[in-house]
């Protein structure tokens, strides 16, 4: 399979190679010289439409052998799909379609909005609102609200008054998604009661052309340290294309281990659906074997898992 860095430098080669042509025209240079620098443009040229020819074959490919390779490995199973104001759309929508082509159900799309940043304004509120919840303070709403998020989504809803229907304490999802921190994005919100609980998923997506909504190492991070400390399986994606990395911190977090607890897949919206394919082969084997894993192009071992 073509890489999609190996792509970049042969094209860089060629652009490289057209520049010093033209530095030839203009300098005085030995003859065998410009032979050798016309002959590796003409090389680099072959190279780059043999590569695009692969490129196109290896997408036709993958066409025809993606429903093959995701249809029913996540049938029955519960995803909640976390992200934020500013994370890629395509990546969102590549990770939602793939889930769903999966068969798995997706409960509930959940936003982080940017009034959870830290130099928000309504900071102060946030943490009004994680004290008559019962939050002790650690000094930041913010983390505090993400470590929360992640033990509600692990552990569920309060429980449920059999006489009154009512939940028996506050639902601290309920109370942020009512403050405005947090957000169901579709025109049919589903019951918070429905969302988090044991036997339930959580996909992370973040990244994009723009800065995240809040700070990475003020929310997304924390969500997902505390997921993997949780026993919750979890996965965190990001596009190809991001001006902030994402999965990249989580790689290196000596809280998290991507290579047994955590499924990251830093590659989404590629073009090549190499990055959804990953992220649902990745939470069959996390959720079959207790086995997380490293894939995309950005560093990680492997596309894609090697024993789909």
């Amino acid at each position: 399979m073509v890489s999609f860095r190996y792509l970049v430098v042969t094209i860089v080669s060629i652009f490289l190679a057209l520049g010093l042509g033209i530095l030839v025209g203009t300098t005085v240079l030995d003859a065998g010289l410009v032979k050798n620098l016309r002959t590796n443009t003409r090389n680099a040229e072959r190279k780059a439409t043999s590569l695009q020819r692969q490129m196109t074959d290896l997408n036709g490919f993958l066409s025809l052998a993606v429903p093959r390779l995701v249809d029913g490995r996540l049938a029955h199973r519960d995803v909640v799909l976390v992200t934020d104001d500013n994370t890629d759309g395509p990546a969102v929508g590549e990770a939602r379609d793939f889930l769903s082509a999966a068969n798995a159900t997706i409960v509930a799309e959940l936003h982080v909005s940017n009034r959870m940043s830290p130099d928000n304004s309504a900071s102060s509120l946030l943490g009004q609102v994680l004290s008559s919840a019962g939050t002790p303070s650690t000094g930041s709403p913010t983390a505090d609200a993400a470590r929360d998020v992640a033990d509600r989504l692990a552990h569920g809803p309060p429980s449920v008054d059999l006489k009154t229907g009512k939940p028996q304490g506050k639902d601290l999802l309920g109370s942020l998604l009512s403050s405005g921190f947090l957000d169901f994005p579709h025109a049919s919100p589903p019951n918070p009661q429905d969302v988090g609980g044991p036997g339930q998923m959580v996909v992370a997506v973040a990244g994009g052309a723009s800065d995240p909504a809040v700070p990475f190492g003020d929310f997304m991070v924390p969500l997902v340290e505390q997921l993997v400390r949780d026993g919750m399986p979890v996965a965190a994606a990001e596009p190809l294309d991001t001006a902030r990395p994402f999965v990249g911190i989580l790689r290196s977090d000596p809280n998290v281990s991507s290579g047994r607890d955590l499924v990251t897949v830093d590659d989404l919206s590629s073009g090549n659906s190499s990055g959804g394919v990953a992220l649902v082969l990745g939470l069959k084997e996390l959720l079959r074997f207790g086995q997380g894993g490293d894939y995309g192009v950005k560093g990680a071992p492997s596309i894609i898992p090697k024993s789909p």
